[in-house]
């Protein structure tokens, strides 16, 4: 199966519009919709093209990378773990405001 928004959109039951949005942090966009379409995109493994890098190329030196580590024994997004969403919904609408990508892998 090809990994793109569309098949994103299409498991979420939303639009390809709106899977744009979220995943360039649109504050258009709910945060819960954004985390659900992130942790769509993870499980998926969708990597946004300018993610898709050539081996040798280098990253900027200015650039920063921020790793937080969450760990539970049941699916994120089910109904044992509701605190995973608002996790990834606070850290969408955190790096809209600050005006930075988030990356879930």
């Amino acid at each position: 199966m090809k990994v793109n928004q569309r098949a994103i959109a299409d498991r979420l039951n939303l639009s390809t519009a709106t899977v744009s949005k979220s995943l360039r942090n649109n504050s258009e966009i709910h945060p819960q919709t954004r985390a659900q379409v992130i942790e769509m995109a993870s499980q998926l493994g969708y990597r946004p093209a300018g993610l898709r890098m050539d081996k040798n190329r280098k990253l900027p030196s200015d650039m920063v990378s921020i790793c937080l580590m969450l760990q539970t024994d049941a699916k994120i997004g089910s109904e044992q773990t509701p605190h995973a969403n608002m996790v990834l919904a606070g850290m969408s609408e955190a790096a809209h405001a600050a005006i930075v990508s988030v990356a879930v892998q």
